[in-house]
């Protein structure tokens, strides 16, 4: 039973193979590099409790970095 299951994950509906450890992003999909620094709006605004996650890319020889900034 556990066999037919991950047969059936295993294909599309095309019945093409399912390619879940390919890359995340798809080719045809376009992501805009960001000005930085970035500046933008906090949905909901700021408050008690509410969590921030900030993601991104540190250059091999940074100029600077703010340790505040690293909580």
């Amino acid at each position: 039973m556990a066999g037919s299951v991950a047969k059936r994950d295993a294909l599309v509906k095309d019945g093409h193979l399912n390619n879940s450890l390919g890359s995340p992003v798809q080719a045809d999909v376009y992501f805009p590099r960001l000005i930085v620094p970035f500046c933008g709006h906090i949905k909901g605004g700021m408050r008690p409790g509410k969590k921030v996650l900030v993601m991104g890319m540190v250059d091999l020889n940074p100029e600077s970095i703010l340790k505040e900034a690293i909580v």
